[in-house]
């Protein structure tokens, strides 16, 4: 039976007789904006007769989906496209996740930031129960800090 569509409120769902409604799921669902993947339709592994699973290749198989990308027009759109979205897996723009060049990470600042609070929090003789309430985090995440800051300091 064909599904219904119903609209409810801002986001639209997928109705189907006897099951639960499920949301439509938009781009904006994914962190991307209309129109950031067109870049997709010129890749030459869109191409009717590739398959995708070539694109996710076991260990040290990647020869074949390289070879694809060598030519691809897309590229460095396909490259700047993982590492934005920080891809875990395959091949992108010719380049395993693995060798796909680092980028900071923007929850490292609020790591450092983190890091920082708990180093004063525990120098003005707070607890880890007392830090983890004021900084909305658990005590063994403040005891993870500690110990990482207490390594730091007797490497140096």
């Amino acid at each position: 039976m064909p599904a219904r569509r119903t609209h409810t409120g801002p986001t639209r769902a997928v109705h189907v007789p006897g099951r639960a409604t499920v949301p439509r799921l938009s781009w904006a669902d994914f962190g991307l904006q209309p129109g950031e993947l067109d870049w997709q339709t010129h890749a030459a592994c869109a191409a009717p007769d590739i398959d995708p699973d070539l694109f996710f290749p076991e260990p040290r198989q990647a020869a074949q989906a390289q070879r694809i990308c060598a030519a691809c027009p897309v590229r460095q759109q396909c490259q700047a496209h993982a590492q934005r979205h920080r891809e875990r897996h395959g091949i992108w723009g010719g380049l395993s996740t693995r060798k796909l060049p680092r980028t900071r990470q923007p929850g490292h600042a609020a790591t450092r930031q983190r890091a920082v609070a708990v180093a004063r929090l525990t120098r003005a003789g707070l607890t880890s129960v007392q830090i983890a309430q004021r900084l909305d985090l658990s005590p063994r995440t403040i005891d993870r800090y500690r110990a990482h800051h207490q390594r730091l300091e007797e490497a140096a």
